[in-house]
C-alpha cells in the first residue's frame, strides 16, 4: 500500500511540474516583467491601499493607476504640466512666482 501512495504522489507532483513548467511558458511568451524598487515598508502600505479599494493584488492595482493616468487627455496634461511649472517657479523665487519681472 506504500508504494502505492509514494507512486500516486509522484505522479502528482510530476503532473503539477509540467503544470507549472507550461503555465511559466505561457507568462514568459505573452507578459513582461517589470520589477519595481521601493523603500522598506512602502510594499505594506500599497498592498493595504490596493485592498482598501477592492484589488485582489498589487499588480492589478497597479496596472489600473497606469492606465487611468496614460487615458488622460493631452490637455489636461498639459495642464498639470503648467501647474507643475509654475508651482516649481514660486518654490524656486517666491518674490516672482510667475517668472522673472522682465
Amino acid at each position: 500500500m506504500d508504494d502505492k501512495i509514494i507512486k500516486e504522489y509522484e505522479k502528482l507532483k510530476a503532473q503539477k511540474e509540467k503544470q507549472l513548467k507550461r503555465q511559466n511558458e505561457y507568462i514568459k511568451n505573452n507578459y513582461d516583467r517589470l520589477s519595481l524598487v521601493i523603500p522598506k515598508g512602502e510594499k505594506e502600505k500599497i498592498i493595504e491601499i490596493a485592498k482598501k479599494k477592492g484589488y485582489k493584488n498589487i499588480t492589478d492595482y497597479i496596472r489600473e493607476l497606469i492606465k487611468k493616468d496614460s487615458v488622460s487627455t493631452p490637455e489636461k496634461q498639459e495642464k498639470k504640466d503648467h501647474k507643475k511649472q509654475e508651482k516649481n517657479q514660486a518654490a524656486i523665487n517666491p518674490d516672482f512666482p510667475d517668472g522673472l519681472p522682465f
